[in-house]
């Protein structure tokens, strides 16, 4: 079973000789179970945890009710305890409505709500990638609530195919709550898919 490591890198200056060194540390050694697989990389919290997404892994199975069943990611926190990093997973995506494969960053807002992206599913029909929050508990130790609020998927006007789809790298949270983000497509047909959008 592969590996997938989360890899901190730190740098110490030598006030002494003013020289430089780079010291690698291993942190946390994802197992590839529940506890994720193929991390996205991470963001640091108000608290001092690391948030980030896994794109595989995970518990349980998720499906897409035609072609495949399998984990499809984890939004988890990382914390230390001591010399030690605890990996705690705060959703395990379970596919259709809820999205599967999270891709990139996430981002915190003012009250601690996460936002980020999946590859794909977020289904109504067609659903080609999705937008979701993951609102924090409202007592510690609590449960994390997922939710997507934008499905990436058929376009309003049939011309046109689908509108642009599947999300990568995240999102951002700019003025007064909007968020940016890009997609792989821009626009599908029948016949082409072109470019990409923000």
């Amino acid at each position: 079973m592969k590996r997938y490591l989360l890899i901190v890198s730190a740098a110490v200056l030598l006030a002494i000789s003013g020289s430089a060194q780079t010291a690698f540390n291993t942190i946390y050694s994802f197992q590839g179970g529940a506890d994720g697989q193929a991390p996205n990389g991470v963001i640091v919290g108000k608290d001092g945890g690391l948030y980030g997404t896994t794109y595989r892994g995970g518990s349980p199975d998720c499906t897409n009710e035609d072609t495949w069943t399998q984990p499809c990611g984890t939004i988890f926190e990382l914390t230390s305890a001591g010399t030690a990093w605890k990996n705690n997973v705060l959703y395990a995506f379970e596919g259709a409505d809820g999205g599967a494969f999270p891709d990139g960053l996430l981002v915190f807002d003012g009250s601690g709500t996460l936002y980020g992206t999946t590859y794909i599913e977020g289904r109504v029909e067609y659903g080609n990638g999705a937008v979701f929050t993951l609102a924090p508990p409202l007592t510690a130790g609590g449960t994390w609530t997922e939710t997507v609020i934008y499905v990436f998927g058929k376009h309003p006007r049939p011309q046109y195919g689908y509108d642009p789809f599947i999300p990568i790298s995240g999102v951002l949270l700019g003025p007064n709550g909007r968020l940016f983000g890009v997609t792989h497509y821009d626009y599908w047909t029948e016949y082409e898919s072109k470019g990409g959008a923000i």
